[in-house]
């Protein structure tokens, strides 16, 4: 697979995600965020799956839908972190990103990773109808 295409959509969601949601107020619609986190986890599904290539042949099926979402689901940690940090420390020692990027309440932080996982589970089954992988038993 294709490397660019999936890093390229990341960033574009990254665009959309944080600075047009925060100049159109898109952020103030319920369930925005949890959209953008199903993306991010198809995304970084694609983008896992790209990385890995052939190599996820190797794997069983359990084990390679278990790697995907486990680094999905570490992205989606890393991201949960440093929105926490942000919305802890952003007003005072970074305001120009505080107005951008800063987290929630455990209850939305859970939500956003169910919905990353969500997305990269629908990525790799779609992965997996379509281009019919062998993997090893």
């Amino acid at each position: 697979m294709n490397i660019k295409i999936p890093i390229i959509l990341s960033v574009l969601l990254l665009v959309v995600g944080i600075l047009m949601g925060k100049w159109f107020g898109l952020h103030s619609f319920d369930h925005f965020d949890t959209v953008l986190h199903f993306i991010g986890g198809f995304l970084i599904a694609w983008l896992a799956l790209s990385i890995l290539g052939k190599k996820i042949n190797s794997y069983s099926k359990a084990g390679a839908i278990i790697l995907v979402i486990i680094l999905v689901l570490t992205v989606g940690i890393v991201w949960e972190i440093a929105e926490h940090i942000s919305g802890r420390y952003g007003q005072e020692y970074f305001p120009l990103i505080y107005g951008y990027f800063h987290g929630g309440d455990p209850k939305d932080t859970m939500i956003d990773l169910v919905a990353d996982s969500v997305g990269g589970l629908l990525f790799i089954i779609a992965w997996m109808i379509i281009k019919k992988p062998k993997f090893n038993n």
